[in-house]
């Protein structure tokens, strides 16, 4: 929704097809992050190619642009439709990307899987979320809910409790690794929640907080950021942690290791002994809170990556144009 709110303010009709709202998804809800002044069709089946029709058409739509593969599935066999683009938010795949006229890699890692793609086709990564700043209160209010005192080290996630998130390793890591200073906060909700909850059981220095719509004060909070996902494709939560200026420890998957690489300690992703080992090499190079990090966040600007989707539009519209504009062949 970042996108569409950018794409507005630089002066675009935004429309959105989306689902209905879901009670039971609190403020992780899609529609409590649409743009004030944003066109909404909400259907129950917005992967419907027919309903994606009508969207555009109502919409009177130059370009779509279709998220995660069920909705570009359906993108490629709307009829009669304007040019349209996907983001590659997972792994490429042909049947759900490959008769679009332009794909969005968000990383470089995602081209090995595309040698056969016939349309467009350009790496944009994605960019820092734009958070709230948080208080000097509100960070201090967060420490104290995770049971930091002023001198211990506050070690944190941020993100989706599943098992490809990898966070079990996380809190078996911290266990096995860290001093009676150390405290571990996971922020997130997910189908993971419980058996997290009984792995942390009975050490009262793992703090489960649930989800916040906006993390901004636990990154501040943050003295160890960690990441220790099986798999990723990108990592937001790392340039919401670098952001915040934390130390990161993250797993080696295809998108942390090629954001994070040179900047943070990199392990092999889904292994506990590893994590373990950088979690005592940390607590043992910082006997107390560490001091803030300053990252290079040039390739992640907003502004930049926003322009150049722009850019990948107007090209995949005129190439689009161009195509249709073309002779058939039929002999009269």
């Amino acid at each position: 929704m970042d996108l569409a709110a950018r794409q507005m303010t630089a002066g675009h009709r935004i429309s959105l097809l989306l689902r209905p709202r879901r009670p039971e998804a609190g403020g992780a809800d899609v529609h409590a992050f649409v743009p004030k002044g944003a066109t909404v069709s909400v259907s129950r089946k917005p992967f419907d190619a027919l309903n994606v029709w009508r969207a555009a058409r109502t919409a009177r739509a130059d370009i779509i642009h279709a998220h995660l593969g069920w909705a570009a599935r359906a993108t490629a066999a709307a009829p009669a439709r304007p040019p349209a683009v996907t983001t590659l938010h997972r792994h490429y795949r042909a049947k759900e990307s490959g008769r679009l006229e332009g794909v969005i890699r968000i990383a470089d890692w995602q081209k090995a899987a595309m040698a056969d793609h016939r349309g467009q086709s350009v790496t944009i990564r994605n960019w820092t979320p734009n958070l709230a700043p948080a208080s000097p209160y509100s960070i201090a209010e967060a420490r104290a809910s995770a049971g930091a005192g002023p001198d211990d080290i506050l070690v944190g996630f941020v993100g989706r409790l599943h098992e490809v998130k990898g966070v079990d390793l996380l809190v078996e890591a911290f266990r096995a690794s860290a001093p009676e200073n150390a405290r571990l906060v996971i922020v997130g909700e997910g189908p993971l929640k419980a058996q997290l909850a009984a792995l942390a059981s009975g050490d009262d220095r793992i703090t489960l907080a649930g989800f916040t719509a906006n993390p901004s004060a636990w990154y501040q909070a943050m003295d160890l950021f960690v990441m220790p996902s099986r798999f990723e494709p990108f990592g937001l939560t790392a340039l919401e942690a670098m952001e915040a200026g934390a130390p990161i420890i993250a797993s080696d998957a295809d998108g942390p290791r090629e954001i994070l690489e040179g900047v943070a300690v990199l392990t092999p992703a889904g292994e506990l002994e590893p994590l373990t080992q950088a979690l005592e090499a940390f607590f043992l190079s910082h006997t107390s809170r560490p001091a803030r990090k300053t990252y290079d966040q040039t390739p992640f600007d907003p502004d930049q990556a926003v322009a150049r989707i722009e850019d990948f539009y107007n090209q995949v519209i005129a190439a689009e144009n161009t195509r249709r504009s073309q002779p058939t062949g039929r002999a009269a």
